[in-house]
């Protein structure tokens, strides 16, 4: 390779360091019924999609085949963790389909949707006070930070 190949690279790699972080392009999240006792996914039952963007911190998530006219909470939290965070939360229409908007910073680790009334809500992080895991949705993978 020739010297000024090797150098233009340099610059080349020296202007993306100083042109700040890259944002990772918007990203899909699919969340799952699972069988509470081998954590298998269940093809056949309710499930969700969380689409978000981490540079605007916006999100979307839709779900279906939930139990209808049903209080729901999308949840994160941090692997490790005993707490987490209500990112959002809503009801499902009478055919249990939900659908939730809204903006989030803190695109890592878990993300489950649950029964609003297994939370209970608290400024140091909200704690499931209750395990229904057979009305939930669980994330089909952990967000890893730059890894997703």
């Amino acid at each position: 390779m020739s010297q000024r190949f090797l150098r233009g690279l340099g610059a080349a790699g020296l202007l993306l360091a100083l042109s700040g972080p890259v944002y990772a392009a918007p990203q899909v999240l699919h969340l799952l019924s699972k069988d509470p006792h081998t954590w298998v996914a269940l093809p056949s039952g309710p499930f969700g999609t969380l689409n978000f963007d981490p540079q605007t911190n916006s999100f979307t998530f839709s779900a279906e085949r939930l139990a209808g006219t049903t209080a729901f909470a999308l949840v994160q939290h941090q692997v490790g963790e005993k707490r987490g965070r209500i990112i959002t939360d809503g009801i499902s229409d009478e055919k249990g389909v939900l659908t939730l908007a809204g903006q989030w910073h803190s695109w890592q680790g878990k993300f489950w949707l649950v029964l609003t009334h297994d939370i209970r809500r608290a400024a140091e992080g909200d704690r499931l006070i209750s395990w229904h895991p057979q009305a939930y949705l669980f994330e089909e993978r952990v967000l890893m930070e730059g890894k997703n």
